[in-house]
């Protein structure tokens, strides 16, 4: 009879291989998947869920002006506590056309009238892809926890299970190498390898027996202790003939790149549920410039940036604001937004261009001169007030 040199059990089974177990490679194969679908969820899922999050609480209600429209886009203005506040909301054609230049009622969560939208619009545009783009972080879940609950069986096998002797079944050359075991309860069981049965492998396997572990309320999970059938176990190991201990066999160096991964995706996974997440990635991934989100027409991002402390007047290389941009681009909405947020008319660009100078749409050119005209008057009488002082 074979010495039986593992501890009985229950066994110490390291730290180290249970985690190398529980993250092998379905599991990160597992976790890739998890990964992707949490990339693609923040770029396109994240802004429908926050926005349905936003509106799920207590609301509170005020009257508004809607002005122009974008597509599905509806944009509105209203005043609240003498502060002027303008967005848009998401909302089909026959919605957005029965409510443009209209009063309209605006609808925002307790005390935060920075995120608002009209009554009976979305905030975000909820559309099947954005539908889509959901579902795939929660498959990437559930793959996850599928795959760490299948390897819990091999854990406890290691730590539970009990010994047999097992010997070589198979016969015919060319089969796949099958051993048997009588457990327990009398009932002999089988144990299949990949390995096909050469000549040398029957010499060399017929004579002898093995030591198996088998799981006592299902023996026919199993697990032979040579190195045949060791080669379809999760993670490679070896048993300490002193002590009993089942320890890892891999490098320090392999076994933490094994880990680098479930780390990492553990750690998104963290952060995608803290509030708020836009802050927290925000450093993992470089932020738009406002002169993108106006290029774009994204009033919502030009909104977060200004919200994040953005400046209205930055600047680019070639000197240029927002309101430059805008203007150039033929974005009115957004003029009228900028300049409702307090963008300068008068500011020139490193050729010595105003805003005006840029704009080709007749609105836009006239509202800028309005605009300018405004400024002009208020400097025009300030001028005269300080003469009168004199």
């Amino acid at each position: 009879m074979i010495k039986q040199y593992l501890a009985p059990p229950p066994r110490r089974v390291s730290l180290f291989l249970r985690l190398q177990i529980l993250f092998s490679k379905e599991t990160q194969g597992a976790l890739v998947f998890l990964l992707f679908g949490l990339i693609i969820f923040f770029f396109v899922g994240l802004e429908p869920i926050a926005s349905y999050l936003s509106f799920s609480g207590e609301l509170e209600t005020t009257q508004g002006k809607s002005a122009g429209r974008d597509k599905n886009k509806l944009f509105y203005s209203f005043n609240l506590d003498g502060k002027r506040y303008q967005s848009y909301s998401h909302g089909n054609f026959k919605q957005i056309h029965a409510k443009m230049m209209k009063n309209v009622i605006i609808e925002f969560p307790k005390g935060n009238p920075d995120v608002s939208r009209i009554k009976g619009m979305r905030k975000a545009d909820f559309t099947l892809w954005a539908s889509i783009v959901i579902i795939i972080p929660l498959i990437g879940i559930f793959y996850v926890i599928i795959s760490v609950i299948k390897k819990i069986k091999p854990i406890r096998l290691l730590s539970k299970g009990k010994l047999a002797l097992a010997e070589l079944k198979s016969k015919n050359e060319n089969d796949k190498i099958t051993f048997k075991f009588t457990a327990d309860n009398d009932k002999t069981y089988t144990i299949k390898s990949k390995v096909l049965l050469s000549h040398e492998l029957k010499e060399k396997l017929k004579n002898d027996k093995y030591q198996t572990l088998y799981y006592p309320s299902n023996p026919s999970y199993n697990l032979m202790l040579n190195a045949i059938t060791l080669r379809d176990f999760p993670v490679p190991f070896s048993i300490n003939d002193k002590t009993g201990k089942i320890q890892s066999k891999l490098g320090i160096v392999k076994a933490f790149f094994g880990l680098v991964l479930p780390s990492l995706v553990i750690a998104l996974v963290c952060l995608s549920i803290t509030d708020p997440f836009s802050d927290k990635i925000s450093t993992l991934f470089p932020e738009t410039s406002i002169h993108e989100a106006v290029e774009q027409d994204d009033y919502l991002l030009i909104h977060k940036i200004l919200n994040r402390g953005g400046d209205v007047n930055a600047r680019d290389k070639d000197g240029k604001t927002p309101l430059h941009v805008a203007a150039e681009k033929d974005k009115i909405n957004i003029v009228y937004n900028l300049i409702g947020k307090g963008a300068d008319v008068m500011v020139k660009d490193n050729m010595g261009k105003i805003p005006l100078d840029l704009a080709k749409n007749t609105k836009i050119i006239k509202f800028l001169r309005k605009k300018m005209n405004i400024i002009d008057q208020k400097n025009y009488k300030k001028k005269n007030r300080k003469r009168r002082r004199r």
